[in-house]
């Protein structure tokens, strides 16, 4: 049977549609993007509250200025913990993969090790992001 010229040259685009569709319907796929959207507000809402403690910043607008500056010290405790952050939102996403994949291949043991993982660096990640965010809060009155 001939394909028509449409369907042999794009029909990779309906097919990635599908496979797209039928991985939305797996709870994986929602708590994955869930990770990674909670992650991602943690980092915004750590690095916005720290633009508007920067120094340049504040002396462009002098009007937003509401934050006290912030010593040496300070700053690269900020700066490894945002580091350690992405560090453990990182381990924790991978090893909620190593749990999708645990739970394919029906190794009980593995899953469970791996969402544990997972549930303590996500934790980690989690309480690093909002101890920053607190502090910075703290410092931004």
């Amino acid at each position: 049977m001939k394909q028509s010229w449409l369907k042999r040259n794009f029909g990779w685009i309906r097919d990635d549609f599908r496979h797209m569709l039928v991985e939305l319907r797996k709870p994986e796929t929602w708590v994955v993007i869930g990770m990674v959207i909670a992650f991602g507000l943690i980092a915004f809402l750590v690095v916005r509250m720290a633009l508007r403690s920067d120094t340049l910043l504040r002396a462009s607008h002098p009007g937003a200025a509401v934050c006290r500056e912030l010593g040496e010290k300070l700053i690269a405790f900020l700066f490894f913990s945002g580091l350690l952050f992405v560090l453990c939102a990182l381990a924790s996403l991978g090893e909620f993969f190593n749990f999708i994949d645990c739970k394919r291949q029906q190794l009980e043991y593995g899953a469970k090790q791996a969402l544990k993982g997972a549930a303590g660096w996500g934790v980690a990640a989690v309480s690093i992001g909002l101890s920053s965010l607190f502090l910075l809060d703290v410092y931004c009155t």
